[in-house]
């Protein structure tokens, strides 16, 4: 897929939540194929969001040292068998995809239609709508959000 876009990447480091699953590690190794390494700490985000703050205080200075920061441990590497169920899928899932956009802005309608329908619904259900609400505001459980 990457190669398809015209992206050639070297490394994969993989941070956040997703990374505490070694399923969904695998299925992105698999579906990208390419290795995943992890971070020895996994939350990686507040690292980076102290690095461009100190960035930014320096000018942009250091800019190229932002990867000694982050210390590599394990990897998982893709599973040649499933790669090339990926493989096969992945054209399917761009017919699928580029057939279903043309429905986004109807579905898109429909939820703020309903939604609207719901909010209307919640106001004259009273506290009889879900979770009952508060003293305050019988009712009003705070979705959908009140217009109030």
């Amino acid at each position: 897929m990457l190669v398809d876009i015209g992206v050639n990447v070297r490394q994969i480091i993989a941070s956040g939540g997703f990374t505490k699953s070694d399923l969904w590690l695998q299925v992105m190794a698999d579906a990208l194929n390419r290795e995943l390494v992890l971070p020895v700490w996994g939350e990686t985000s507040a690292l980076g969001a102290a690095f461009w703050a100190l960035l930014s205080a320096r000018g942009g200075e250091g800019l190229e040292k932002a990867g000694d920061f982050v210390k590599l441990g394990d990897s998982c590497r893709p599973n040649p068998e499933s790669v090339e169920i990926y493989n096969r899928m992945y054209p399917l899932f761009e017919k699928l995809y580029q057939s279903l956009e043309k429905s986004f802005d109807e579905v898109a309608a429909l939820q703020a239609e309903l939604g609207r329908q719901n909010g209307e619904m919640q106001g004259h259900l009273g506290r009889h709508s879900r979770g009952g609400g508060s003293p305050e505001k019988p009712g009003n459980t705070g979705f959908p959000p009140s217009r109030e």
